[in-house]
């Protein structure tokens, strides 16, 4: 009499089901396109091998890694919003430091790079030149008067009621006469 080999199925863990039945490898797949990166990048940095059963669209379009690279998403807008006092405290902060101020770990940093010759007999790095680039302080200087609303017009503010007219007729009475005067009109 043979005893037939029984297999146990094993039931996926919390947190396999916790992320809605992704592999850690489509998890990583599914990081890389929320933060930019394209599709085939993605799918290579995740550690998957492109064979005839699967490729980089394939993973793309299914509705599982779809959701997740959707809620990854929605949680980083969530990160990086930033209420209205913060960004003009941040716009703020872009004009008034000045370049000679930022280092690589600074925020206003944009770019910076450092330049280094060898020196032949010492054998020694020699720093030739430093570049720093902040963010355009100009771009933030508009972007800050747009959003407090400061390059908008004042507004005239007229009484309404019935001297109107007569306030009125006699502002360009005035204005007429200090154009005759000035020699611009002749009225």
């Amino acid at each position: 009499m043979a005893i037939a080999n029984k297999t146990r199925k094993s039931y996926p863990t919390r947190s396999y089901l916790a992320t809605g039945g992704l592999s850690p490898k489509h998890l990583k797949f599914c990081e890389g396109v929320a933060t930019g990166q394209t599709v085939a990048e993605a799918f290579f940095n995740a550690g998957f091998k492109l064979t005839p059963f699967v490729n980089p669209e394939k993973v793309y379009q299914s509705p599982n890694v779809r959701a997740q690279i959707d809620r990854l998403r929605r949680i980083a807008e969530v990160k990086t919003a930033m209420t209205r006092e913060e960004l003009a405290a941040f716009l703020a902060a872009v004009i008034r430091t000045p370049i000679g101020d930022l280092d690589p770990t600074s925020i206003l940093c944009a770019e910076f790079s450092v330049d280094t010759i060898r020196d032949k007999k010492t054998d020694e790095e020699i720093v030739k030149r430093t570049r720093v680039k902040g963010i355009p302080k100009l771009d933030a200087a508009k972007q800050l008067i747009q959003m407090q609303g400061w390059a908008e017009p004042s507004q005239l503010v007229v009484d309404s009621g019935p001297n109107m007219l007569a306030q009125l007729e006699e502002r360009a009475k005035h204005l007429v006469s200090s154009l005759n005067r000035a020699g611009c009109v002749d009225v």
